[in-house]
């Protein structure tokens, strides 16, 4: 499958956060294939640390082509509109994502609203 070898080869360019080896093919693990847009495991094979889960579509591709329109079922016809009016995510906006959850701390959750931050406390307590 030509497009996963692209991913594969996209993330064998990235080091592990953690031990700073260059992440092999084999650590970038193909969980689903839809319509051009592939969802894959990223670990590392040196260390065996998780780096976590990405979402990628592959230009020319049902979902990421210019005419292809998607459909949100959680969303409402409004939401969907006023969504449309952004530019597509492009590549220096993931950079600037994975920079800014990069350089998160471990008080990261000062930053939510509290009645997100009680939410995860609830969901904690019901889950022990």
């Amino acid at each position: 499958m030509e497009g996963f070898n692209l991913i594969q080869n996209f993330f064998t360019r990235m080091r592990c956060h953690f031990c700073s080896t260059h992440l092999s093919p084999d650590g970038v693990e193909l969980i689903r294939h839809d319509n051009g847009v592939f969802i894959v495991n990223v670990h590392c094979t040196h260390c065996t640390r998780q780096m976590g889960i990405a979402l990628v579509g592959m230009e020319g591709s049902e979902v990421v082509a210019s005419d292809a329109h998607y459909e949100d079922p959680e969303l409402t016809e409004a939401e969907l509109e006023r969504l449309g009016n952004f530019a597509p995510v492009n590549f220096d906006d993931v950079l600037d994502a994975h920079t800014f959850f990069s350089g998160l701390d471990s008080g990261w959750m000062q930053h939510l609203p509290e009645e997100m931050r009680q939410l995860d406390i609830t969901l904690e307590t019901e889950s022990d």
